[in-house]
């Protein structure tokens, strides 16, 4: 490799060289960016050609529709909600996107968010005994009326669940990787029992990496001195016994305040202690492929079960729990990268720096339409396996773990409103 007044004469690969310009950057200043090297060179690492210059990387609608709760002869009517799916059809998918508490024949506005590929949705009125009526509508329609036609009410009724959502990590950032979109997969829900009440379920699923990965869930719009108390369902938390210095979140607890003051619960210092609560012979945590090989590889790889912790967080007046939205969270992860801690959001999040600074507030740095992280609107999407790419679209070819045609990866990534059902259409190597 040769340098001139800064300048590559030679070719590398693109993370080393990369990783070159980040080492110089820090040398000066503390902005571990230079900007032009680094939009190059992920262009010419990204795994689709003529990508989407306005992506926004977004699986998921919000709406709000009015639904009168006016079931003849029902008159103890205590909820109305939005579901994904019919609770009498047997099946134990069904969940709750949105539910807004309510009294009969009085219209309510319920906010809700769906996956882009559901072509069907459900309202539902739910009585204080818990028995649900229930009428489908389409994602288009604002007003649902009960006072007339086509109300379900029997069946093999199974009680809807909470809605979640996977978010998956491509913990690399800001180098490119092999984008299997695998190194951290965690899946998230919500649930508002009343105002001053909110309850996150965190599942660590999966970890596609050797290195340490911390997260943590920042609340948007609610601040840190709003919270009155964090307390862990399970009575302990994810990385319970954790003996190593902690040094990727910057606060010992689970409750912290962002740079602008918001509320943020720290979920685990590492990924790895967390998963498996492992350690090494020689000492040190036992850095594993978890859970994202078909067959693991004896020292390489291992499947063990995913971890759930539910956080219970008691608010002040002031911020109600009942009008936070599963969509609004932002669930991020944290690793060490050229002596800087860099965080990794999905797209909508991608520019805030919650709980380090990087780039000595230039995020022009990495403004650009990459993703790191993505919103799944499945509660069990089949992420890949390791070193399987999510999708890959160059030169008129697909390839990758969701790379059916007219439902690939590659053509959503293309065009934002293309193949927005791609993420239900697996092709091969995925993690079943």
């Amino acid at each position: 490799m040769m340098w001139k007044n800064g300048n590559i004469l030679t070719t590398m690969p693109a993370c080393a060289v990369l990783a070159m310009v980040l080492v110089l950057a820090a040398s000066c200043s503390k902005n571990l960016f230079k900007e032009e090297e680094y939009e190059s060179l992920v262009k010419g690492a990204n795994p689709v050609d003529s990508l989407d210059a306005a992506h926004q990387w977004n699986l998921i609608q919000s709406k709000v529709v009015v639904i009168t709760p006016n079931v003849p002869g029902v008159d103890d009517v205590a909820l109305v909600q939005v579901l994904n799916g019919n609770p009498y059809d047997g099946t134990n998918t069904t969940e709750v996107m949105g539910q807004y508490a309510a009294k009969a024949g009085e219209r309510s506005a319920v906010a809700y968010s769906y996956g882009l590929s559901q072509p069907q949705l459900y309202a539902a009125v739910v009585t204080a005994e818990g028995k649900y009526y229930v009428k489908a509508f389409a994602p288009d329609e604002g007003y649902v009326n009960f006072n007339y036609g086509g109300v379900i009410s029997q069946g093999h009724f199974i009680k809807p669940k909470s809605q979640t959502y996977t978010y998956v990590y491509e913990t690399s950032f800001p180098l490119p990787d092999d984008f299997d979109f695998n190194d951290v997969v965690m899946r998230l829900s919500m649930e508002a029992p009343n105002d001053s009440l909110l309850r996150l379920k965190v599942t660590l699923a999966a970890v596609g990496t050797l290195e340490q990965m911390a997260a943590a869930v920042r609340l948007p719009g609610v601040k840190a001195d709003q919270v009155k108390q964090v307390t862990i369902d399970e009575g302990e938390e994810f990385d319970q016994g954790y003996t190593l210095q902690r040094s990727l979140l910057p606060a010992d607890g689970m409750l912290m305040s962002s740079t602008a003051g918001e509320a943020v619960i720290g979920l685990f210092e590492d990924a790895h202690w967390s998963i498996s609560n492992t350690t090494e012979q020689v000492g040190g945590v036992r850095r594993r492929y978890y859970n994202t090989e078909i067959s693991s590889r004896q020292g390489v790889s291992e499947k063990v079960e995913a971890k759930t912790r539910t956080y219970t967080i008691a608010l002040r007046e002031g911020a109600k729990a009942t009008q936070m939205k599963l969509a609004d969270m932002d669930p991020f992860v944290v690793h060490d990268y050229n002596g800087g801690r860099f965080e990794v959001h999905t797209h909508q999040y991608k520019l805030d720096q919650v709980v380090w600074d990087y780039t000595n507030g230039d995020t022009n740095a990495y403004n650009d339409h990459m993703a790191w992280a993505l919103l799944i609107p499945s509660a069990d999407f089949r992420y890949p396996i390791e070193g399987t790419p999510l999708g890959t679209y160059r030169n008129g070819l697909l390839a990758g773990a969701y790379s059916v045609y007219g439902h690939s990866f590659g053509e959503w990534a293309r065009n934002q409103y293309a193949a927005t059902d791609w993420w239900i259409t697996p092709n091969y190597g995925y993690y079943q």
